[in-house]
């Protein structure tokens, strides 16, 4: 299974110009499509993230977004 680059955004929290960044600099394994997009394999992505300590949604079937918290600043 593979992810959008957008995809990978969304979950890391960060923009998708980071991403490609990342790949771009070796710190993500990604491939790229005939047409120029890359793609991102999951366990790899899985890999980087527990590298890097990002924390790690589920993304078993189509549930590949993020769980979205709630945060609340009290000023």
């Amino acid at each position: 299974m593979y992810l959008t680059t957008g995809e990978a955004a969304r979950i890391c929290g960060v923009r998708v110009n980071t991403i490609k960044n990342w790949i771009r600099n070796g710190d993500m394994e990604a491939i790229q499509t005939p047409g120029g997009h890359w793609r991102i394999p999951q366990a790899s992505f899985l890999e980087f993230m527990e590298r890097f300590a990002i924390r790690q949604p589920s993304l078993s079937g189509n549930g590949r977004q993020a769980r979205e918290e709630k945060q609340i600043l009290v000023v």
